[in-house]
């Protein structure tokens, strides 16, 4: 799988979720900054779960920007770890 395709998935799980986010939708925006609430990263976390068949602990998920999701995403479908997004850092 590659990055675009995660971050393709991603974008689709977003839209789906809320279709007023697809204004300005880049890599460096974070869910926040696209207008979602808690709710609706909920809804985003529960889809990537099923797309990727992984776990997704999204306790800083809403401060992320799309391209960290995605860089987190792929990291972790890549990885013979357990599935736990948030264990993956940047520091």
């Amino acid at each position: 799988m590659t990055r675009d395709d995660v971050f393709g998935t991603l974008v689709d799980e977003v839209l789906a979720t809320n279709a007023d986010a697809a204004q300005g939708l880049t890599e460096d925006k974070t869910l926040t900054d696209l207008g979602l609430d808690s709710f609706e990263v909920v809804e985003i976390v529960v889809g990537l779960e099923d797309a990727f068949d992984i776990d997704i602990l999204e306790d800083d998920f809403e401060s992320l920007t799309l391209g960290q999701i995605t860089d987190r995403l792929l990291a972790k479908i890549n990885s013979d770890e357990p599935a736990l997004l948030s264990e993956l850092s940047d520091d």
